[in-house]
């Protein structure tokens, strides 16, 4: 007895043994693609992370193959993989924080030295995986990759299960009782456009030089009411649109959530399944959504979901003309060792635009669809209410003042803190929002043409641009900036006569719905709170500084 327990024991500790240098090299591929995804929950797709995933973990176990065919010792081989995967995915992630230092505006982050500093560390860490290893350190690396793996991948779970509705996340509504359509009512077709960082004409004026004024004069001779002063509630989209949507502030839900919370489950239910889309839907009206490629304003169950004819940008993919890499697939290689290859001039002239460039274009495809379908948007039977989140004037700058096509070398990232340079950056935006009033005006006149019932239009920006913002202390940063937005209305005249030049988004709808069900919801005082963009419910109200700055 005392001999056959350990055999038993070797029989099944073996295979276990055997899988360890695999499950340790997995874990270490794994990590970096969920860790950013991670990061990233609810302003990218699950899915967008698959291919990335896959691609990092057969890369990774072929790495291991061939190491262990060369050494001959699948402990030292998977401790070296390991070792040159944590150095490979960490790369740029170290670059980037090194850039950020400057002291006495000394630039610490240079590629030639920490590309150095990396080969030193890759030839130390072979010689010890292959001189010194020892069974044990591979337990403990195994241990290290899956706790590592573990931490994000509790955060997606957890994120993913959040479910939250309107009425419990911010309290009871100001409509105790959804309506019921009235009879032999026409109700007017309801357009809610969000233009992205669409900063207000003072911005416009003082900070990027652009003067909006024949712009503006364009929709009032439309019929369009302009909030002259508006400024924008919250300075992130998420909460932003769950504000206005829902008709109130989200005091209650940073609240429940904590300043410390990075869960952004609770406001993409906010925006999906609004009180402000319950009450249309109540009154008969079909919602009409676009595709965004940001799931926290995708409303994909929709009446209608349009998404932009792809077949052109897949045939230009499928020749080779464009590397069909996602949002994410960039953003992923931006982390990585391959970085001073995307950073280097003459490389980036030869190469990188066909690596980079596809979802640029598909970005551009995006934003150009969205604004000359508005009109088609609402064609269909009985009133329809058409949302479109525009990702524009907000980064990425693909568009010349012209509309002619313009192709970053960098990695493609929609961040707007930090995409570019400050003066890439003042030099880009107002080029972007020439073009996109061109774009404006045409959605508008397509739809007033094509409109049997005066129309319902609000064009608004969610919060201003970004050009003036430090990343180090984003609340010392302009505040005026941040949050001044475009901010107009085609209404009926008795929802006109509400309006008046600071109105903000959180009193657009009880504005409208006013009019639209005859009820009197008192207006809320307009106020502005800025949050920090990886702390959404860290709140600072900053009102008094959107109009000193």
């Amino acid at each position: 007895m005392t001999d056959a327990a350990p055999r038993r024991l070797g029989i099944h500790s073996a295979p276990l043994s055997a899988l360890e240098p695999a499950v340790a090299v997995i874990a270490f591929a794994a990590f970096p693609v969920v860790q950013l995804l991670a990061v990233n929950a609810g302003q990218v797709a699950l899915i967008d992370a698959g291919r990335a995933l896959l691609t990092s973990v057969l890369l990774a176990l072929l790495a291991l193959a061939v190491a262990r065919l060369a050494i001959g010792h699948a402990t030292k081989a998977a401790l070296l993989v390991c070792g040159l995967l944590a150095l490979f995915y960490s790369y740029g992630q170290v670059y980037d924080q090194l850039r950020s230092l400057t002291p006495e505006g000394i630039t610490l982050g240079r590629h030639r030295y920490l590309l150095l500093a990396w080969a030193a560390l890759a030839a130390g860490w072979g010689l010890l995986a292959l001189k010194r290893a020892q069974q044990g350190w591979l337990h403990w690396m195994t241990g290290v990759g899956l706790v590592l793996l573990a931490l994000p991948a509790l955060h997606l779970l957890l994120t993913a299960g959040s479910s939250w509705h309107a009425a419990g996340a911010l309290g009871t509504p100001e409509l105790e009782e959804l309506p019921h359509p009235l009879p032999d009512t026409a109700y007017p077709d309801m357009y809610y456009v969000i233009l992205d960082a669409y900063a207000g004409e003072d911005v416009l004026r003082d900070f990027y030089g652009l003067d909006n004024r024949s712009f503006l004069g364009a929709l009032e001779a439309r019929g369009f009411y302009v909030g002259t002063d508006s400024r924008a509630n919250y300075s992130q989209t998420a909460q932003s649109l769950a504000s206005s949507l829902n008709l109130v502030y989200l005091d209650q839900l940073a609240r429940i959530q904590g300043p410390g919370s990075v869960n952004r489950a609770p406001l993409q239910e906010l925006v999906q399944h609004s009180l402000v889309r319950q009450t249309l839907e109540g009154l008969g009206y079909q919602t009409v959504a676009f595709e965004t490629s940001y799931p926290l304003t995708e409303l994909r169950d929709a009446d209608q979901f349009l998404e932009p004819p792809y077949g052109e940008l897949a045939r230009m993919a499928a020749a080779g003309l464009h590397l069909p890499l996602e949002e994410f697939e960039t953003l992923l290689l931006g982390t990585t060792l391959l970085r001073p290859a995307l950073d280097a001039a003459d490389w980036q002239q030869a190469n990188a635009r066909s690596l980079v460039s596809y979802p640029y274009i598909k970005h551009r495809l995006q934003v150009q669809f969205t604004m000359a379908s508005l009109a088609d948007a609402g064609q269909a039977d009985g009133p329809q209410f058409v949302f479109a989140h525009v990702v524009s004037p907000h980064p990425p700058f693909v568009f010349g003042r012209f509309g002619e096509e313009v192709i970053p070398s960098r990695p493609f990232s929609r961040q707007d803190v930090g995409c570019c340079d400050h003066d890439e950056y003042v030099r880009a935006y107002p080029d972007q929002v020439t073009y996109l009033n061109h774009l404006i005006l045409a959605a508008v006149d397509d739809i007033l043409e094509r409109s049997s019932t005066p129309p319902i239009i609000i064009l608004q920006g969610d919060h201003g641009p970004a050009g003036f913002m430090d990343s180090q202390a984003p609340l010392q940063s302009n505040m005026r900036e941040r949050l001044s937005i475009l901010n107009a209305y085609l209404v009926p005249q008795d929802a006109r006569q509400a309006l008046y030049p600071t109105i903000s988004p959180v009193n657009s709808f009880r504005v409208i719905l006013n009019s639209l069900l005859g009820e009197s919801q008192p207006l809320l005082p307009d106020r502005s709170y800025f949050a920090p963009g990886d702390r959404p419910y860290s709140l600072t109200d900053v009102t008094d500084r959107t109009r000193s700055e």
